[in-house]
């Protein structure tokens, strides 16, 4: 076998394995346990926008009042994408869960949080499987 061939042989497992390893990963993010997310009272600083044409698994991002990070519902964690969440406006107050760990870096303006579910005045706009 030649070099050539030893090379695209190589990349062809190591692309295999990385797409497994990442397969693996959304599948473990989807089985959430309750017990890991926290409900947060927040302000909307922005209205709630669909990305688009995006690469990433994310749906709908937000910003809000109190903290500096993009919060971000993946769509992947959805039983259906609900267009009335579009509905929900900048100065909106909502409550939130998002992962307990996720906490520590509320105050980081760089991170990105994964919202699991939006609720506004008893209404479910969102909720994980």
């Amino acid at each position: 076998m030649s070099f050539k061939n030893k090379f695209i042989l190589k990349l062809i497992v190591g692309f295999t394995i990385l797409v497994f390893l990442i397969r693996l990963l959304e599948s473990n993010e989807k089985n959430i346990d309750r017990k890991e997310l926290v409900q947060l009272e927040i302000e909307l600083a922005t209205d709630i926008k669909v990305i688009k044409g995006s690469r990433t698994s994310y749906y709908y991002k937000f910003w809000v009042k109190n903290y500096p990070v993009e919060f971000v519902v993946d769509s992947k964690s959805l039983r259906k994408k609900n267009n009335t969440v579009q509905t929900l406006k900048q100065g909106d107050s909502i409550l939130i869960l998002i992962k307990k760990n996720n906490l520590d870096i509320l105050n980081e303006k760089s991170k990105r949080v994964r919202v699991f579910q939006i609720i506004k005045s008893d209404k479910e706009y969102l909720k994980i499987d």
